[in-house]
């Protein structure tokens, strides 16, 4: 989750209504459309081909098919292009400001073993766990919440057991935009304020860089910190001003162009945000950064989550400062521990291993 999330949810206990518990469980993730076409990356494609395949179809992650042998090798997802990025930049600094595109500087940067195959899940960051067709939804809730943690990522693909293809790559996006459209369903829980549900607050503070600091730096920051976001604040007050993701690196990518990494954070993301403006119907570019105040609820961070399509909210004070961060992952983990079902989650996992065997893939 971007910036590190919240503190914990509180202690766990059993669901406080009972027909939250079972609108969760009823529910499987059929209740995600199946896509006509899964995007998926062809294990022989090369590294910058790879890119290409994200950029093209406009989404941040893929699963890597080898045709041959009939298996997924695993998840390329923009991270591992940050990561890639970050280490092809290095490698080649003073080249790549000469160069036009991220694939140019891909291509210049890559080793003779430059097949996708080396790039798969390189950031570590999404794991390929895929689930059977009817898995139910609070399984679903829980893998994507990180429960157990190691098995924990942030999307999950859903396995056709017919044709052994990945039928659907469901999203912590997806899962809350359900979520917000079945608020009413979830009761109180949803009305907590942030302070209360422990999600206000970043113990150690929000991870941040410098409005005037080198853009590479964030990057440097996201892939050392295994985060997907950091903070961009204000030099002299820490206000927050913006926000640098490894999305940004998608959106490079979707434009067709390679921004230099030693301009200003600032200047780096508003390149971004104002060439991604170019392509929209509006012309206009949505926030950077979507804030709330320590008194909003559970289900305002929802609604605004679900509204921006962002993975995180920034908690700000009176001042405007970041003092915590709501990611996608800390509202899932809240829901699954205020209903009661991360101990059913882990008991199903490690009591029925033969649940997802039959997939041929690890649990």
């Amino acid at each position: 989750a971007g910036g590190g999330g919240g503190g914990g949810g509180g202690e766990s206990k059993s669901a406080s209504d009972p027909s939250v518990y079972n609108w969760v469980r009823k529910h499987t993730v059929e209740l995600f459309p199946s896509a006509r076409d899964v995007v998926e990356i062809d294990a022989r494609l090369t590294k910058e081909d790879a890119y290409d395949v994200l950029a093209a179809n406009n989404v941040l992650s893929a699963p890597v098919y080898h045709e041959k042998r009939k298996l997924y090798l695993g998840m390329v997802d923009t991270m591992d292009v940050c990561t890639y990025l970050v280490k092809s930049y290095e490698h080649d600094s003073r080249g790549s400001k000469a160069l036009a595109s991220l694939k140019d500087l891909i291509k210049r940067a890559r080793s003779h073993t430059g097949d996708v195959g080396t790039l798969v899940d390189l950031s570590q960051h999404d794991h390929f766990k895929p689930v059977p067709i009817r898995t139910p939804l609070l399984m679903l809730i829980g893998r994507l919440a990180g429960y157990p943690e190691q098995l924990g990522v942030r999307r999950v693909c859903v396995i056709d057991p017919d044709t052994g293809r990945v039928c659907k790559v469901i999203s912590q996006s997806a899962v809350l935009a359900v979520l917000a459209e079945h608020l009413d369903e979830f009761g109180p829980i949803m009305d907590r304020p942030l302070e209360e549900a422990g999600l206000a607050r970043k113990e150690g503070g929000v991870i941040s860089v410098s409005e005037s600091a080198p853009a590479l730096e964030a990057f440097k920051t996201i892939v050392a910190r295994n985060i997907s976001a950091v903070a961009v604040v204000e030099d002299e007050t820490g206000k927050l001003l913006s926000n640098i993701s490894a999305s940004d690196v998608a959106t490079m990518m979707r434009q067709g162009r390679l921004l230099a990494l030693d301009q200003s954070t600032m200047d780096f993301v508003s390149a971004v945000r104002s060439g991604d403006a170019a392509k929209t119907k509006t012309g206009k570019a949505g926030p950077a950064a979507v804030t709330v105040h320590p008194d909003a609820t559970l289900r305002a961070v929802v609604r605004k989550l679900a509204a921006s399509h962002k993975h995180r909210v920034y908690v700000v004070d009176g001042g405007g400062r970041p003092i915590g961060v709501v990611s996608l992952k800390d509202v899932l983990r809240d829901v699954v521990v205020r209903i009661g079902i991360e101990t059913e989650w882990v008991d199903a996992i490690y009591m029925k291993p033969e649940y997802v065997a039959d997939l041929g893939y690890d649990a």
